[in-house]
């Protein structure tokens, strides 16, 4: 892994709430009949790393990115196993940690189908066996014993990017030494329930790239205070929007598929495709930003995205097609296209 590393010449840092992704499906060998209860069983299709910054850190990886992800985890089967998982994705793991003290999410989604016979999914939340609760919160920022400014001072290396979801103080911190060392942010927002929205607008204003979903944020008139950034709103099967240094909403259509199997994890494709158009093409700096290679970005990563909707799994198109053609050695040429 380090050996490979060593050859890419674009580098992520990023972190947040990370989760370990059960997938299941539902048949019914019976048949079913709407509105009766049909007799069921399920199979799992797939276990590993998900949520959001989980799956961007891994689809760079796989991209040909230097990807070093920060988790802090515990030392459960399912914590362990996500520490395997950055590897296998090509991810460097030397800021990964499995401690008894450590915690682990996991998620489970299970695809079946509702009372009327539609295709839908139930999601359910839980911590490992023997886990405590994640802890997002891998650095302190306040106090002598801070851990954050050690975390730095031991950094041998900026990356291009650093990428980040969540409201936690340190990793905002982090972001905030980032942009003064030059380095681009690119601060994802998740949901915005049970907190207060005054944290999202000090993250937002410490990074250069923000993005959000229209159904996690609706009322954008807060985007006329930031000026000096990319704001984009995802817009489900609408396309998607953004906003370049306060100049103006420009909408993008939607790249349509008459596939769909499985819409999770879209919009963390969207996400880390459109970093790794920017940085293919060279643009990892805020001034060198236009409306027309912004656009061109975002619908190749909405193609991306769309194609990945076409199977089972947030990182479905990595495990399922060989043939998907994301060879490293297509995306780590920094050259101006």
């Amino acid at each position: 892994i380090y050996e490979m590393n060593k050859k890419k010449t674009l580098s992520v840092l990023g972190t947040g709430s990370f989760a370990f992704d059960t997938i299941v499906k539902r048949e019914y060998p019976d048949g079913f009949i709407p509105g009766k209860r049909n007799g069921f069983v399920e199979k799992v299709v797939m276990e590993e790393i998900g949520s959001n910054p989980g799956n961007v850190m891994c689809i760079l990886g796989y991209l040909g990115w230097h990807s070093c992800p920060i988790a802090l985890f515990d030392d459960s089967a399912q914590g362990v196993q996500m520490t395997k998982d950055f590897l296998r994705y090509g991810c460097d793991t030397r800021f990964v940690n499995n401690i008894p003290d450590g915690g682990t999410n996991c998620l489970k989604v299970i695809h079946c189908l509702d009372e009327e016979g539609r295709p839908t999914r139930k999601f359910s939340k839980r911590h490992a066996p023997g886990s405590g609760f994640p802890r997002d919160k891998a650095f302190t920022v306040k106090g002598n014993d801070a851990t954050l400014p050690l975390f730095i001072k031991s950094l041998d290396f900026l990356p291009d990017v650093y990428f980040y979801e969540g409201v936690t103080a340190a990793w905002r911190e982090l972001g905030k030494y980032m942009r003064e060392k030059g380095v681009l942010v690119y601060y994802e927002v998740q949901s915005t329930r049970g907190n207060d929205f005054s944290k999202f607008m000090k993250c937002m204003k410490e990074s250069d790239i923000v993005k959000f979903s229209d159904e996690t944020i609706q009322n954008v008139d807060f985007v006329d205070e930031l000026k000096d950034k990319l704001i984009i709103q995802t817009l489900g099967s609408k396309g998607v929007r953004f906003n370049l240094r306060g100049e103006g909403w420009i909408e993008l259509p939607p790249v349509l598929n008459e596939n769909v199997v499985d819409t999770e994890g879209c919009g963390d494709w969207t996400t880390a495709t459109l970093i790794n158009a920017l940085g293919k093409r060279g643009l990892l700096k805020p001034t060198d930003f236009t409306a027309e290679l912004i656009s061109e970005c975002l619908m190749e990563a909405q193609g991306y995205a769309s194609r990945n909707a076409s199977f089972l799994g947030t990182k479905g198109a990595i495990a399922v097609d060989e043939s998907f053609n994301l060879q490293p050695s297509d995306y780590v040429n920094t050259d101006n296209q």
